[in-house]
């Protein structure tokens, strides 16, 4: 079973999230980078999904019954 469409993303964003911790956890300015990689990231699956039902069609739309979830299984 598929988890979702764009996993590697979801790493990306743990990344930059533990970069953000590890920084500081008082100041904002440690979480700048986090939300704009994840606010970058989320905008840049749904163009990827966009143009992949364009490209596949109907094969798209069968495999993302299968793989539900665009990044972050269970919730996006």
């Amino acid at each position: 079973m598929a988890y979702g469409r764009k996993m590697n993303y979801a790493g990306d964003i743990l990344v930059y999230l533990g970069f953000a911790l590890i920084g500081g956890t008082f100041s904002f300015y440690s979480y700048i980078i986090f939300f704009f990689v994840f606010f970058l990231l989320m905008g840049r699956a749904k163009e990827d999904d966009e143009l992949c039902e364009k490209k596949y069609g109907q094969m798209w739309k069968d495999y993302c019954k299968i793989a539900k979830f665009r990044i972050i299984p269970y919730i996006y």
